[in-house]
């Protein structure tokens, strides 16, 4: 929280409730990394300050997570999708909804992230910096192309997939971006797979829609794979203890048990013989020195009585 500027102390107990949340739900397709990018994206598109960092960080992590779920698309991609697009988004006025849409849609297609983002961004700079050429590129006037964008540069984008769906993907429009260099094929390959299948975007920006402004899936998720988790712990504790009780372990344990206790009662039995045999051997000692001394005094006498 401190590194992302969060310093408030209810702001700070917001991202941590938020992040915890997160990382069960989402981080093991994240990574380490899902609470810093989240907030940066939420940062940088205005919705921490419009919600909160707590209710921003659920909102498009909810929103994340039932796009994931909803399709074939990967959470993470959409999160490294939305980051390349966030500042281009920022200043087009695209919301994350509509961003995590386009990368739904792109990754569900087999585009490779880093260059449907960059296809994107040029189109959207484009649209927004030469509406006009770009209106006569596509076949529509320069009023209706504008009234589109006027709505917003989502409209205006659909707008321009839709017609440019009948001219080749990005071939219409391509001379005024300039030298797209060797990437120009694969940026139009990406341009192309949008253009073909549109109401697949529409779908997913109301699938991330409704996520967002519920923000309660992420929550669900968390709840759900805790109690899968206690469940689990649980199922195993009385496998365990089924396991023991249904067969001979106890009985192998008992006897174990009261060898391991006859042991260490003869070892003091022992001990106690031995100090036993000490005192006498010392008693034996002491009695016997005096006898070999005398037989010593004795071995050389003459007399066969002393003998």
């Amino acid at each position: 929280a401190g590194k992302l500027g969060i310093s408030a102390e209810e702001d700070v107990m917001g991202f941590v409730r938020a992040g915890n949340i997160i990382n069960v739900a989402l981080g093991e397709d994240l990574g380490d990394d899902a609470i810093k990018n989240l907030a940066k994206l939420n940062d940088i598109l205005g919705i921490t300050k419009q919600l909160g960092v707590e209710k921003a960080l659920l909102a498009t992590g909810s929103a994340v997570n039932e796009l994931g779920q909803s399709s074939t698309a990967n959470e993470g991609y959409l999160v490294d999708f939305a980051q390349r697009k966030g500042g281009i988004a920022a200043q087009a006025g695209l919301t994350i909804q509509q961003v995590l849409a386009l990368g739904s849609a792109s990754d569900q297609l087999g585009q490779n992230v880093e260059v449907s983002a960059t296809a994107l961004n040029k189109v959207i700079t484009t649209l927004v910096s030469q509406t006009g050429q770009v209106a006569k590129a596509i076949g529509v006037t320069k009023e209706e192309l504008q009234s589109a964008l006027d709505v917003s540069t989502w409209d205006g984008l659909m707008l321009v997939f839709e017609k440019l769906a009948g001219k080749g993907g990005l071939a219409a429009i391509a001379p005024l971006m300039g030298d797209l260099g060797s990437d120009g094929s694969q940026l139009n390959q990406v341009i192309s797979a949008l253009t073909s299948d549109t109401s697949r975007l529409t779908r997913e920006l109301n699938i991330a829609n409704d996520a967002f402004a519920k923000g309660t899936s992420v929550v669900d998720e968390y709840e759900k794979k805790n109690n899968n988790l206690a469940g689990t712990i649980e199922k195993i504790g009385k496998n365990i203890k089924y396991w023991f009780l249904g067969s001979g372990v106890i009985d192998w344990m008992l006897k174990v048990a009261k060898m391991i206790e006859q042991i260490t009662k003869s070892s003091e039995s022992l001990l106690e013989q031995f100090e036993k045999q000490k005192r006498t051997t010392n008693n034996l000692t002491t009695s016997l020195s005096p006898l070999l001394d005398q037989i010593d005094k004795l071995k050389d006498s003459q007399s066969a009585d002393e003998q």
